[in-house]
C-alpha cells in the first residue's frame, strides 16, 4: 500500500509538473527575461495574485537583490524616490515647522524661515491642540507631523494655543527647504561669558552636506571674518553625512591646502580630493559624537590632522564608504556602494570611525531586549551601570556583571522614581532609566562644556 501510495504522488506530481505553462521559453535565457516570467508566472498562478502588481513584486525582488550587498547599497522606487531626495537636500512638503513634546501637547521648537507657518505668523513655544479637526493632545511629534503634513499646495486647518489664548489657522502646505546650518549665540548659551570671548567666536551647527551647504556656509565666515572672529566652533553632532562634493567644498573654507581624502574603488583606482585653502581664517573646535557619519568623517578627520583644530565628543560612526546614485528611466533611484574613502592622513574611517582629541561619552539608550538579574552578565548590563553613574548613582566602574552595586543603585533609583523598588531592572525600570538620562542630557550638555573649555584653553584664558 505504501509503494503505491509513493507511486501516485510522484505520479500526481509529474502530472502538475506537465501541465504548468512553460513561460518564456522564447524570451531567451536572460536574468532579466527569467524576473519577468516569474513576476508572470505569480501575477497568473499565485493564490493571492489579485492583490499584486507586477511594480510590488519587482521592487520586491530588486530589495532582495540590494540585500545581499552592503548595508548602504539600496534600491528606490520611482514612488519614493522623490522623497528620498527631499531627505539628502533638507527639503520636504509641509508647513515648516519641527515639533516637540511638552507633556501632553505637541509644540512648536523651531519655524523655517519663509515656509508657511513662518509666512503666517506661527510663533515658536506655540501649542498645536488640533489639525484639521483631529485632536492632537496626547500625540507624540511623529503623530501630529503625519497629520499636519500633505500634498503641496492643500490646505490644512490648525487649532493653536498661544500663552493661553486659542484660535484657528489656516495654512496652505508648501514646499519647505530646511536650512543646514544654524548659527547659535553663545551669550544665550552661557550668560556669564566674558564678551571679549563672545565676540571672537563663531558658534556653527551644520546638519547635513546637502547640495549647497558650502554656499550657505561662504558668506557666513565671511562675516565672521569682518566682525574680527578668530575661532570657530563648529558642532558636527548627528550629521550623517550628504554628498561628498558640498563637504569637500566646505573644507576648502576651513581647512589648509592639502588632501582632504583619498577613495579607492573595487579595482584600485584612486581619486584624491584636496583643500586648496592658503591661509584659514579660523581655529577650530569641532563637536562631534557616535553619530556623525560619512561626509562628516572625513571633514571632522580633515580638522584634526591638518591641525587647524581639534575634535571633542565621541568616536565617530565610522562609515568609510561612498554610495553613487543612478536616477533609472522610470524615476527609480539605484544607490551603490563603489568606494571605500580614507583620511586626509590616508587614515581608514570604515568601521573604525575618527576619535576625538578629548573624549566626551555618553552612555548609549537601552533597548530593552531583555530584563535584568543580580549575578546577570550582558552587554547592555555596561549601558544600564553607565546610566546609573551619569545620573550619580554609585556603581563603581560600568562592566558587564549585575552585582550587588548595580541591584542596590537600582533599588534605590526605582524609589527615587516612586515605584516598586526590588533591584530588578526590568522594562518600567529602563524607560524610567532612559527618560531621566535624557533629561539629564538635555538640562546640560558636557560634550557642548567641554569643547568651551578646549576653545578658551586655545585663547589662552
Amino acid at each position: 500500500m505504501k509503494s503505491w501510495i509513493k507511486k501516485a504522488t510522484v505520479f500526481l506530481l509529474v502530472m502538475t509538473i506537465s501541465l504548468t505553462p512553460v513561460y518564456g521559453a522564447e524570451q531567451g535565457d536572460t536574468y532579466g527575461n527569467r524576473l519577468e516570467t516569474v513576476i508572470q508566472m505569480i501575477l497568473s498562478n499565485h493564490i493571492n495574485a489579485k492583490e499584486l502588481t507586477p511594480e510590488m513584486l519587482f521592487e520586491a525582488a530588486m530589495n532582495g537583490v540590494f540585500d545581499v550587498l552592503d548595508p548602504y547599497s539600496m534600491y528606490i522606487g520611482a514612488s519614493n524616490a522623490e522623497s528620498f531626495t527631499d531627505t539628502l537636500n533638507n527639503s520636504y512638503v509641509g508647513i515648516g515647522v519641527s515639533l516637540v513634546q511638552e507633556g501632553e501637547y505637541v509644540v512648536i521648537e523651531r519655524v523655517f524661515l519663509d515656509g508657511p507657518a513662518y509666512k503666517s505668523g506661527l510663533k515658536v513655544h506655540d501649542k498645536i491642540i488640533s489639525a484639521q479637526g483631529t485632536s492632537l493632545v496626547g500625540k507624540t511629534p511623529a503623530e501630529a507631523a503625519a497629520i499636519i503634513i500633505g500634498e503641496e499646495n492643500t490646505k490644512v486647518t490648525l487649532r493653536i494655543n498661544r500663552q493661553g489664548f486659542e484660535f484657528d489657522l489656516t495654512l496652505v502646505r508648501g514646499r519647505v527647504t530646511i536650512n543646514a546650518i544654524d548659527q547659535v549665540d553663545l551669550s544665550e548659551l552661557y550668560p556669564e561669558m566674558p564678551k571679549s570671548v563672545v565676540d571672537q567666536v563663531g558658534y556653527l551647527k551644520i546638519s547635513s552636506f546637502t547640495r549647497n551647504v558650502d554656499e550657505e556656509l561662504e558668506p557666513i565666515l565671511a562675516a565672521y571674518k569682518s566682525q574680527g572672529k578668530k575661532y570657530l566652533l563648529l558642532d558636527l553632532r548627528d550629521n550623517g553625512g550628504g554628498y561628498v562634493d558640498s563637504a569637500v567644498n566646505v573644507t576648502n573654507l576651513l581647512v589648509p591646502e592639502g588632501p582632504v581624502l583619498r577613495f579607492v574603488n573595487n579595482t584600485g583606482r584612486e581619486i584624491v580630493y584636496y583643500s586648496e585653502l592658503k591661509d584659514p581664517s579660523f581655529k577650530i573646535v569641532a563637536l562631534v559624537n557616535r553619530n556623525s557619519a560619512s561626509a562628516t568623517e572625513f571633514v571632522a578627520a580633515a580638522i584634526s590632522e591638518s591641525g587647524v583644530g581639534s575634535l571633542v565628543g565621541e568616536t565617530t560612526y565610522g562609515k568609510g564608504l561612498a554610495q553613487y546614485l543612478y536616477t533609472l528611466d522610470d524615476g527609480a533611484v539605484v544607490k551603490l556602494t563603489q568606494e571605500t574613502f580614507y583620511s586626509r592622513a590616508n587614515k581608514p574611517i570604515n568601521n573604525i570611525g575618527v576619535t576625538p582629541e578629548v573624549l566626551v561619552e555618553y552612555p548609549s539608550y537601552l533597548t530593552k531586549t531583555s530584563k535584568f538579574y543580580p549575578h546577570d552578565r550582558n552587554d547592555e548590563i555596561f549601558e544600564v551601570e553607565s546610566i546609573l553613574a551619569f545620573l550619580d548613582y554609585e556603581v563603581g566602574p560600568p562592566d558587564d556583571l549585575y552585582d550587588n552595586k548595580t541591584y542596590e543603585a537600582i533599588k534605590q533609583f526605582q524609589s527615587d522614581q516612586n515605584v516598586y523598588a526590588y533591584g530588578i531592572c526590568d522594562y518600567l525600570t529602563q524607560d524610567l532609566l532612559n527618560k531621566a538620562f535624557m533629561e539629564k542630557k538635555n538640562e546640560k550638555d558636557l560634550q557642548l562644556d567641554k569643547a568651551i573649555e578646549t576653545l578658551m584653553a586655545q585663547m589662552g584664558l
